[in-house]
């Protein structure tokens, strides 16, 4: 959120004890407040996708068309075949692999499947990745909290030294398998909003995960929700509450040729 306030009816107070007037005129004006306020809300344009820069619109114009034309041939004819056979391909080794290393209840290889998948799925987006600063390794109780842009911030933190456990809303589609059947094999937490007696259970669940070292080291994503990488929202206190160091990460998407923000409620994460 931006520091600087901007009054929405400047020197309201004083203009109405200035008038005269009965009291439904002053309940009226303070309606009226109240709806210049919602109309000029800053909160909600976190939520808001930003336009990203137009660069493919801006290439094909002029001189550069024939070059811009090429580079979409390469990208959809070359490329994505190569992308698609990745993700098919790493899928396939993961599905493989998995029930070897969970018979063998290796914990360095789980978590050494786990981190090169989510690599190969990066691979197959063409993601270019800067990670800033080292990643820390404790051997006592702690969590990594984040801003929440996407599904996708999991995928990232995850690919990098070494994958996490997290806590999630419940999905469905391909999603909700994963959920289900992929994440909780690494300690993972799913939660449904509308039932109030999970917020309990899962509290216990990440203490518990969170004090047992062996387990993955737990993400949490405290907004809550999806914001659009331009903002951060208030962070829910509950991940701070647990008894355990934490270390915070930052993540910015650049946004020149595809938004990562996820609007769930307008968005199924297919259609992103």
């Amino acid at each position: 959120m931006s520091s600087r306030q901007t009054e929405v009816m400047p020197n309201f107070e004083q203009t109405l004890l200035k008038k005269r007037g009965s009291a439904l005129t002053d309940g009226l004006s303070f309606i009226a407040y109240g709806a210049q306020a919602i109309a000029n809300d800053e909160f909600s344009k976190c939520f808001a996708p930003k336009p990203r820069n137009k660069v493919i619109s801006y290439l094909l114009k002029g001189l550069k068309a024939p070059l811009s034309i090429a580079g979409m041939g390469i990208r959809y004819f070359l490329l994505l075949p190569i992308r698609i056979f990745i993700l098919f391909g790493a899928s396939a080794g993961f599905f493989i692999a998995l029930p070897i290393v969970l018979r063998l209840k290796s914990e360095r290889l789980k978590r050494l499947l786990f981190k090169l998948y989510c690599k190969a799925f990066l691979w197959s987006w063409g993601s270019k990745i800067r990670y800033h600063g080292k990643k820390p390794v404790l051997d006592e109780p702690h969590i990594f909290v984040s801003n929440h842009t996407s599904i996708i911030d999991y995928i990232v933190l995850s690919s990098h030294g070494f994958p996490h456990a997290t806590v999630a809303q419940r999905q469905g589609g391909i999603i909700g398998y994963f959920q289900k059947n992929i994440l909780k094999l690494n300690g993972s937490l799913n939660f449904d909003r509308s039932q109030k007696n999970d917020r309990s259970v899962i509290a216990q669940k990440m203490r518990e995960h969170v004090f047992n070292t062996e387990k993955s080291p737990l993400l949490i994503f405290p907004e809550g929700t999806c914001v659009n990488n331009e903002y951060t929202v208030l962070f829910h206190k509950g991940a701070f509450e647990l008894g355990a160091k934490v270390a915070p990460v930052a993540i910015k998407y650049d946004k020149s040729w595809a938004d990562a923000y996820w609007h769930s409620r307008t968005q199924t994460f297919s259609s992103q």
